[in-house]
């Protein structure tokens, strides 16, 4: 056989393991000859030619991937991209401004300390960076009866006054746009905003004050009340991406509302009677929880750019 034969051989050979091969372009110029397995919206899956391990590459590391038109490989059917987030999220409620004023003398003071947060919620994904989502709010702030009680008991030496009250609640569904952003310095790490409105109902304090002294039983109630308001829900955050269909989240949101209340009061002495104010309400909720990612598979085509 001529040099010239060989020559043919080994080139259209050469060509032919190139061409069966799929192809990674880094960013940056570097090219991955390899057999994709698997791609999601954040990475990658690939073997190198003669070995079984896969290896991982992040989405926002690639310029242009190529499959093969001879390719064996079975990427086709196991693409996939996030189309549902369920999101479990919990933290610290921060009562803000006037609702947690203890100045008896303003008028829209609040009395209303620190609580907690409950926050479950699904995102459908519209595209890899933008979504829109249904939640539910479960918020408790403690209400401070205690300035109540020695405001009373300073006014009147002498008299010993007791109170009891329930806690502020807000409670109800958000819907609105989820936005996410992958930071590039580091892999896995994104910035999301969630910004949503709903009209949840509010739950004001039951408040109870009693006084034992001096062979007196004077008792008054003020009774609680439920309202709805429009409310805007706001939350800026991080999300880490864990192996597998999990992320952590981490985020800063910011609740406000202004519902008006109605309530009873009631005397021991027999008065009985109705009155009303309106209370700005603001808290800042630091959440944190686990999210749930739901993939749908879907068809590349031979090539991926």
């Amino acid at each position: 056989m001529s040099s010239a034969k060989i020559l043919s051989v080994l080139l259209i050979f050469i060509c032919s393991s190139i061409l069966a091969q799929d192809l990674i372009v880094r960013k940056g110029g570097e090219n991955i000859y390899c057999k994709i397995i698997k791609q999601d919206s954040t990475a990658t899956y690939y073997k190198k030619p003669g070995s079984d391990l896969i290896l991982e590459i992040k989405q926002s590391q690639i310029s242009k991937v190529f499959i093969s038109p001879i390719s064996n490989s079975s990427v086709e059917d196991s693409i996939s991209n996030e189309i549902f987030i369920i999101r479990f999220f919990s933290g610290y409620a921060n009562s803000l401004g006037a609702f947690a004023s203890k100045n008896l003398n303003d008028k829209n003071g609040g009395l209303a300390n620190n609580g907690f947060v409950i926050n479950p919620s699904v995102i459908l994904k519209l595209s890899d960076n933008f979504g829109v989502g249904l939640s539910y709010l479960y918020q408790s702030h403690h209400f401070n009866d205690a300035t109540i009680r020695n405001y009373y008991t300073n006014s009147n030496p002498g008299y010993t006054y007791l109170t009891t009250s329930t806690p502020w609640k807000i409670r109800g569904f958000f819907a609105g746009m989820h936005f996410n952003f992958p930071l590039k310095r580091i892999e896995g790490l994104y910035l999301y905003l969630d910004v949503a409105g709903g009209v949840p109902k509010y739950i004001s304090p039951q408040l109870m004050i009693s006084e034992r002294s001096n062979n007196s039983n004077f008792a008054l109630t003020q009774f609680s009340d439920t309202t709805k308001s429009p409310t805007l829900f706001t939350g800026l955050g991080f999300e880490y991406k864990l192996k597998g269909s999990f992320k952590l989240n981490l985020s800063a949101n910011y609740l406000m509302g202004k519902p008006s209340f109605s309530f009873h009061i009631k005397t021991s002495t027999g008065f009985s009677g109705y009155d009303s104010y309106t209370q700005p309400v603001k808290a800042l909720n630091i959440q944190g929880g686990i999210s749930f990612l739901v993939y749908k598979k879907r068809k590349s085509g031979k090539k991926r750019t």
